[in-house]
């Protein structure tokens, strides 16, 4: 080709890019010189993550949070394939692009809904029983499934971050992936309809898997998160995650809605000693307090409120609260969990059942979504108990369980001690200590003359 056809089919090519930036068109072999290699690295390790972070991040900043799950999110497949066959990535571009902008990583929730496709073998799904209207009119397997398997990988090959046929401007790629969200529920709203539940839902996440696997075998797959572990859900897990299931789970994930502060951590060590699951696992939804709309959502009427809020955790104080916060967020560390998503950033107006780190004012007219406006907004002492352990324990690169209320923190070669209880001071520590208090002040004072509360103190 001459330099002068070479030069056309260039600017074409340009003019071709600019005139439909919004709809996913890149060079075949292209790169960016934009991706944070070293930033991704770093902020991978982190331990903390918010659930839908989207409308406040700037607090999430603050916090020095870098991980998000968004929910719905926006990896939905009849959003990027409306028409079949032709893909618009438009409406993730977004969403990657303002993450990324606040130093945000994701972890992606894949929807394997398009209406196109579900109307072939499926039947629409009572208005009362769609969550999110986003995801479509149907919640069943796909019904062609090589069609969804080229989604899939169409899809990971673009947030990958390996240079090639990547979004433009890509920064942070994605490589965690989440199948589905709490395939487990079966009454009220749901976001999967199985026939049967566990077999369907099995499929969809061994064909996901492999597609993702197809497009970056360096990425993570994680299950639609785990609503219940009851007796009457346990077996849909263990049909799910036994046997050759478990091939398809590179992380177990977890949710905790009223469950109390140990997260249903016990139960989740249950089924993996029972099914010999050695795998890391993340707790993607943490929400502590009284919340009878989610269970109303799902078709749940609870004999007695304890059913509803087993821990009695609503009426506590702010100080309550950051104590309970921090606690059981050190307790899930020690238990194994390697990153906590807390629900208590959202975009509505933070509650005693959701949140009690910010209350805002919502500005009239404003909608679901909308950000925070931080003038509107008061930090409360959770706040700032959460800003503090996160401060003084990200990164750690192992915890260890001393005693009751007694934990050691690796962190950055050194070692940091989370304390509270009745139990003596760890024999480790004598002499002058750095003591940091859940409001992040720090103080210089004797090991000996601590004396231990119920709110837990930082110790180096």
């Amino acid at each position: 080709m001459s330099s002068l056809l070479k030069t056309l089919a260039t600017a074409a090519l340009a003019a071709l890019l600019l005139a439909c930036s919004g709809c996913g068109l890149i060079p075949i072999g292209s790169r960016t010189d934009l991706a944070d290699s070293a930033g991704f690295q770093r902020y991978e390790h982190s331990h903390f993550g918010f659930f839908r972070a989207l409308g406040s991040y700037p607090f999430v900043e603050e916090l020095g949070v870098h991980w998000e799950r968004p929910h719905p999110g926006p990896f939905i497949w009849g959003e990027v394939e409306k028409i079949e066959g032709a893909y618009d990535w438009s409406g993730i571009d977004r969403y990657v692009m303002t993450s990324q902008d606040h130093g945000m990583l994701l972890v992606a929730t894949i929807w394997p809904y398009a209406d196109w496709d579900e109307e072939r073998c499926h039947e629409k799904l009572p208005d009362s029983r769609r969550l999110f209207s986003v995801l479509g009119d149907y919640r069943g397997k796909p019904c062609d499934r090589q069609a969804y398997e080229r989604f899939v990988e169409a899809m990971v090959e673009r947030y990958d971050g390996d240079g090639r046929d990547d979004m433009p401007e890509l920064v942070y790629p994605i490589k965690y992936w989440e199948v589905v969200n709490e395939p487990d529920i079966t009454e009220g709203s749901i976001f999967f309809k199985g026939d049967p539940q566990d077999v369907d839902y099995l499929e969809v996440l061994a064909t996901t898997h492999d597609a993702i696997m197809a497009a970056d075998p360096a990425a993570k797959v994680l299950n639609g998160g785990i609503a219940f572990l009851s007796d009457q859900k346990s077996p849909f897990w263990k049909s799910v995650l036994g046997g050759q299931g478990a091939q398809y789970v590179d992380i177990l994930n977890i949710h905790s809605i009223t469950q109390g502060p140990d997260l249903q951590l016990d139960h989740l060590q249950l089924l993996m000693d029972e099914l010999d699951l050695g795998k890391p696992f993340w707790v993607t939804e943490i929400q502590y307090a009284k919340s009878t709309t989610y269970f109303q959502a799902r078709g749940i009427v609870p004999d007695e409120e304890s059913e509803i809020n087993p821990a009695g955790l609503h009426g506590l104080t702010e100080d309550e609260w950051s104590a309970l916060l921090v606690r059981s967020f050190v307790e899930a560390f020690g238990r194994g969990a390697d990153k906590l998503f807390y629900i208590g950033l959202d975009n509505a107006t933070p509650t005693e059942e959701t949140s009690l780190l910010v209350r805002c004012e919502i500005k009239p007219g404003a909608a679901r979504g909308d950000p925070f406006d931080p003038a509107l907004c008061q930090r409360q002492r959770p706040f700032f108990a959460y800003k503090t352990m996160v401060d003084q324990i990200d990164y750690f690169e192992s915890v260890e369980k001393l005693a009751e209320g007694q934990y050691r923190f690796s962190v950055d070669d050194r070692d940091v001690y989370v304390l509270w209880g009745i139990q003596p001071m760890p024999p480790e520590l004598s002499g002058p200590v750095t003591l940091t208090g859940l409001d992040g002040l720090k103080k210089e004072v004797e090991a000996s003359d601590i004396v231990l509360t119920e709110t837990p103190v930082f110790v180096e």
